[in-house]
């Protein structure tokens, strides 16, 4: 199942009290006296939840499906449990229920990672969260996100007093997501990072790649977290990169049916045009006067073949003027990192001898290549009036980015995959 992410509204009270009712029901009604499960429904009334939504020491992220349904909803609020404060700001993970037919699709990750971020961005030192103490499903899934037992707690439901668990877990740098920007692009985009994700082990973090080996239901929380970081409510489209010059038009492709590409535009809005990294060069585009944008996937063997001249050929078919376009190269291998053979230097001298002045020696004498660099010289040439290069090295950086050849170095047999995407508002 397909899911999206976006912040609740006063428009979501009713759906969110009806679908409180029903997962509680379905999860726990057994548990209760009738009477004492009534009581405790009237209570959580869509007034109650509409006021929750108009109170700004709340926040609420909700979960649709690819009809727009409503399936799972997380809520934060102010902390009122049991736990001494030792002068720490605290936030409770209030609630999180889904929809029975979004369990085990990775809604429930992408949600207790939107929590994370958010209450680490409001300043937060500490999550906690409440869990009875027999939903071992539940336990599982907080644990999984380093939650860890710190008391009791006695939840009432009517005149029973259920016997739960609260949960606490420390809020660091690593659970705010990686958004950069380039201003000059003008239109919402964004070169997102590692941190911020739902994946856990070798690929922690906000990996989007769908053929890493990282779960797949981490991804899917991962892609649509990335996806309402930078531009709710539109399509998130990928390829099936291969290191290769071609350049496609964006259509409503699933992600099973990815074209082979390494670039892609579009005129349309509502998609997002999304590329997948772990040292290449992400590079997103721009005519804002055209309405038209490009997102290109420049490894060495993209750009030696002319990918973004591609991208540019590709957008001035729809309209755009390359006079006009922006693009800004995000985080890649920088060229203290990016030490190659004598070999692969011929190669690029042999088939582009502008290339020369992007080689250096390094301190062992070998070449190092700069592959921003050459991304940026190759857009000249295409005529694009601004270019803007982050500077980012993403094989020096293993806090904030996934790297391909620093997995490499140290033997790991897989890696994660970052995402920069760029839509029109």
């Amino acid at each position: 199942m397909n899911f999206a992410l976006r912040r609740a509204t006063a428009a979501d009270a009713q759906d969110i009290a009806a679908l409180f009712h029903a997962s509680f029901t379905a999860t726990f009604g057994h548990l209760y006296p009738r009477q004492d499960l009534a009581a405790f429904l009237a209570d959580c009334s869509v007034a109650r939840f509409a006021a929750e939504l108009a109170d700004p020491g709340f926040a609420t992220m909700v979960g649709e499906d690819a009809a727009g349904r409503l399936i799972g909803y997380a809520t934060l609020g102010p902390q009122a449990l049991p736990v001494p404060g030792n002068g720490r700001r605290r936030i409770v993970l209030r609630q999180l229920y889904l929809a029975e037919e979004a369990k085990g699709t990775g809604l429930a990750q992408a949600l207790v990672a939107w929590a994370l971020d958010e209450a680490a961005s409001r300043g937060f030192d500490d999550i906690l969260l409440t869990v009875f103490v027999d939903n071992r499903r539940a336990r599982r899934l907080y644990e999984a996100f380093g939650f860890r037992e710190v008391g009791r707690y006695p939840f009432r439901v009517g005149e029973t007093v259920d016997d739960d668990r609260i949960l606490a877990r420390a809020l660091g740098p690593a659970d705010r997501i990686t958004r950069l920007e380039a201003p000059a692009l003008g239109v919402p985009h964004g070169f997102l990072g590692r941190t911020g994700g739902a994946s856990r082990g070798l690929h922690a973090g906000l990996n989007v790649g769908l053929g890493s080996a990282d779960a797949r239901t981490a991804v899917a929380a991962n892609r649509a977290r990335a996806l309402a970081a930078v531009a709710p409510g539109a399509k998130l489209v990928t390829l099936h990169q291969i290191h290769s010059a071609t350049c496609v038009e964006a259509g409503d492709w699933a992600d099973d049916a990815r074209p082979e590409a390494d670039a892609l535009v579009t005129d349309r809005p509502g998609l997002a045009l999304g590329i997948l990294t772990a040292d290449c060069a992400p590079v997103l585009f721009a005519d804002r006067a055209a309405g038209v944008i490009g997102a290109a996937h420049a490894g060495w063997k993209g750009a030696l073949a002319g990918v973004l001249e591609a991208t540019v050929a590709a957008m001035a078919r729809l309209g755009a003027e390359p006079a006009r376009i922006v693009a800004a190269i995000g985080p890649a291998i920088g060229r203290a990192s990016y030490e190659v053979g004598p070999e692969f230097r011929a190669r690029f001298e042999a088939e582009d001898p502008a290339s020369s002045p992007f080689f250096a020696d390094g301190p062992a004498g070998r070449p190092h290549f700069d592959l921003a660099g050459y991304c940026r010289a190759r857009l000249e040439r295409a005529g694009v009036a601004r270019v803007v290069d982050l500077g980012l090295d993403t094989c020096a950086d293993p806090a904030r980015f996934f790297s391909y050849r620093r997995a490499t170095l140290a033997g790991a047999p897989d890696y994660g995959r970052q995402l920069s995407l760029v839509a029109l508002a």
